[in-house]
């Protein structure tokens, strides 16, 4: 089914009443929402360019610019603004960008762009789209999202964007069931959890409220949502500042673990916490912890088949899922094997079949925003500071924070200013928060692997 069937069959079912609203006044319903999205597609249609770049905040401009590009055809590849303008230039280059769209005009940000042969343009307004009603959208495109690896390692995962809004239909059967009201996620549309979930809400007929991290308690009191679709982290502070009113009924969270302490937190205020589990490789969420029976085992969404093989390793077969990485056979292939899908968790399975993801098998951390690190090329980078003999990063109670053995004869003061010039130059997820200056060499096995495990438990004790 194209994407435009998804949406006519929303306008038939929901009319007039309210799919996406914003704090900035915009509400717009189902009827509108299709109206919209054709007129945009009509528009991309009519443009030579194959490969679209979208920067910019949650929105419903973002949406109508994404939907009416992919169901034209176009691949629509969706990075974060907030990024080092270096690091973005790489990442649209990397994915053979042609034109990229943003709701912000960044001189700095163009300039990069523009000197690497890539047009850059502000949105377009609704005004200049003429929509041909007759038009008929058949194929939809592809969507790129990134790994969060740093902008020369990160991956680019193409998803047929059917894909999404089909796996999104399939969350929406288990996801805040018999809760109705509002849905309101600041998560931004480059994380695959925001724009999923976006699209399974919008699919039971609910009023999606799109926000801003920076806004969110201002935005909480003035939506009032029954539903809040967030990262652990988010809805901790919320919890702590005695945020959520009595409208507030559920957080789903995803992205990043979740501690068995947010669901009693929550409990304490009347509000249940619901547990997602997947990735972009599985287009979005292909697992969920049962309303009412706690975050820790999950089940697996419909369609999905969850199994863990002798080693611990969690194995995914999904109706939907990523083509390949782009430009990266070596790394497609690692992950898909035989129809399975191999992300690198181990988890637990039981004999009720649900499951319990339990970490990863590689040295990736999972942080509580949403991000991950790669620690073993944040390591790298960090040994080759001057000055640093060796080093790790290790993650502890929401910081991130460099564990730093000097080299012979370097005074720990030259060192700290070097790290903090390395700092400077790190996306937001990546910059450290501490530097533990380490006397001795770092553990690690006979064969010399770094035993991480070891240097968080004695941080513990520093």
């Amino acid at each position: 089914m194209a994407f435009q069937e998804e949406l006519l069959e929303w306008k038939n079912k929901y009319g007039t009443q309210i799919a996406v609203e914003e704090m900035i006044g915009v509400c717009k319903s189902y009827e509108v929402l299709y109206d919209d999205a054709l007129r945009y597609a009509s528009w991309f249609r009519k443009q030579e360019q194959e490969r679209i770049a979208l920067l910019g905040a949650t929105s419903y401009a973002w949406l109508c610019h994404a939907y009416g590009a992919l169901m034209a055809g176009k691949t629509v590849i969706v990075a974060d603004p907030l990024l080092p303008v270096a690091d973005i230039v790489s990442l649209l280059s990397y994915t053979d960008v042609e034109l990229v769209y943003t709701d912000d005009d960044d001189k700095k940000l163009r300039n990069g762009i523009e000197e690497a042969g890539i047009a850059y343009e502000m949105f377009i307004e609704l005004s200049e789209c003429v929509s041909d009603e007759e038009c008929t959208f058949e194929k939809d495109g592809d969507i790129i999202f990134f790994t969060s690896g740093t902008s020369g390692r990160a991956k680019g995962v193409v998803l047929p964007f059917e894909a999404v809004y089909g796996n999104a239909q399939r969350l929406s059967e288990s996801t805040a069931v018999g809760l109705d009201g509002k849905m309101y996620t600041p998560l931004p549309f480059y994380h695959i959890y925001a724009t999923t979930m976006t699209l399974a809400f919008l699919h039971k007929g609910q009023t999606v409220c799109l926000g801003n991290p920076r806004h969110v308690l201002q935005e909480l009191e003035y939506f009032k949502p029954a539903i809040m679709v967030m990262v652990s982290a988010m809805a901790e502070f919320l919890l702590k500042n005695k945020a959520i009113g009595e409208w507030g009924r559920l957080f789903a969270v995803a992205g990043a673990k979740c501690d068995k302490s947010l669901e009693l937190s929550a409990a304490e205020c009347g509000i249940q916490v619901q547990n997602l589990y997947g990735a972009s490789e599985t287009a979005g969420g292909i697992g969920l912890s049962c309303m009412g029976q706690g975050i820790e085992r999950m089940a697996a969404a419909k369609g999905v088949n969850v199994s863990v093989e002798p080693d611990g390793e969690i194995v995914i077969q999904t109706l939907g899922h990523m083509k390949e990485y782009y430009k990266n056979p070596q790394a497609t292939a690692e992950v898909m094997r035989d129809g399975k899908i191999y992300l690198g968790d181990v988890g637990e399975a039981y004999e009720d079949g649900t499951f319990s993801p339990m970490g990863r098998k590689q040295d990736v951390i999972a942080m509580k925003n949403g991000n991950k690190l790669y620690c073993d090329e944040m390591d790298e980078e960090l040994t080759a500071v001057d000055g640093v003999e060796e080093a790790c990063v290790i993650y502890v109670d929401g910081k991130v924070i460099a564990v730093v053995v000097c080299e012979d004869g370097c005074e720990e003061d030259v060192v700290r200013k070097n790290l903090k010039q390395y700092n400077k130059k790190q996306p937001y997820f990546r910059k450290l928060d501490e530097i533990w200056m380490r006397k001795e060499a770092l553990p690690r096995t006979r064969i010399g692997k770094l035993q991480r495990n070891h240097v968080i438990k004695e941080y513990g004790g520093y």
